[in-house]
């Protein structure tokens, strides 16, 4: 069984040192600066029967994400040139292909990444603020696993917490729901200095020139357990692969 780990953050390096461990035949492509490696040779996808691909996997809809390479992988060509009968791991995936398994829809999955997705949130807001999280006043929108847990966070740091998006003048609002448009939000709440955090896996480019129309400072988060703790996610995954597909990895 061969595997090939593809770029990524270093969530995909550990993956890689971790199957290397269980003395699988596994390959690491995309990390060449991270290696000090030289790179931009083109990468070969073709032979492998699992590829591990970045979560998330793109950030443009265009091109695979690989912030450790100069190696440019369009995702047209990256399909077309792996075999037919590969199983390709990780997401989230906007499109249908039979062979992805998106892990990114795996509840055992999604469970433990909630707290490195919540600690890296935090750590974003205290670098993006100048002033305390404590006693600051927080709109979460969504109702999820995310949203709650963060909600339990923010409020033991001692910030006024409400998920009612039109309380008014919120220091910082933070979107964890996928269905939510910035376009609800009425402008009279929002103060000069309002943050608006989406941590989201969509595309916020509708979002994002909203918010610019009313000066409205706008963070766009994405693949936040693998930035807080690439290690621990490194593990989630191989923890949480289907047994049918870790078969083949062990």
């Amino acid at each position: 069984m061969k595997i090939l780990v593809l770029a990524g953050d270093l969530t995909n390096y550990y993956l890689y040192k971790s199957l290397k461990e269980m003395n699988c035949d596994v390959k690491l492509e995309g990390f060449n600066h991270y290696l000090n490696k030289i790179g931009g040779k083109g990468i070969v996808v073709k032979g492998y029967d699992i590829i591990f691909v970045p979560i998330p996997f793109t950030i443009d809809n265009s091109t695979i994400y690989s912030p450790y390479s100069e190696d440019i992988i369009h995702i047209d060509s990256f399909l077309s040139k792996a075999n037919k009968d590969c199983k390709i791991i990780g997401g989230p995936f906007n499109f249908k292909d039979e062979r992805l398994y998106d892990i990114t829809r795996n509840d055992a999955f999604t469970n433990l990444t909630v707290i490195p997705t919540c600690e890296e949130i935090i750590k974003i807001l205290i670098e993006k603020t100048d002033f305390t999280l404590n006693d600051s006043i927080f709109k979460i929108i969504g109702t999820g696993r995310i949203a709650k847990r963060l909600t339990q966070l923010l409020k033991t740091l001692g910030a006024n917490v409400t998920d009612d998006i039109n309380n008014k003048h919120p220091q910082i609002i933070i979107n964890t729901s996928k269905s939510f448009s910035l376009s609800k939000i009425n402008k009279s709440i929002l103060t000069e200095d309002s943050i608006f955090l989406d941590v989201t896996s969509n595309d916020s480019t509708e979002d994002f020139k909203f918010a610019k129309s009313i000066d409205l400072n706008f963070i766009k988060a994405r693949g936040l357990p693998g930035k807080s703790s690439p290690r621990s996610v490194s593990e989630y995954i191989l923890k949480t692969l289907p047994e049918e597909i870790l078969s083949t990895v062990s």
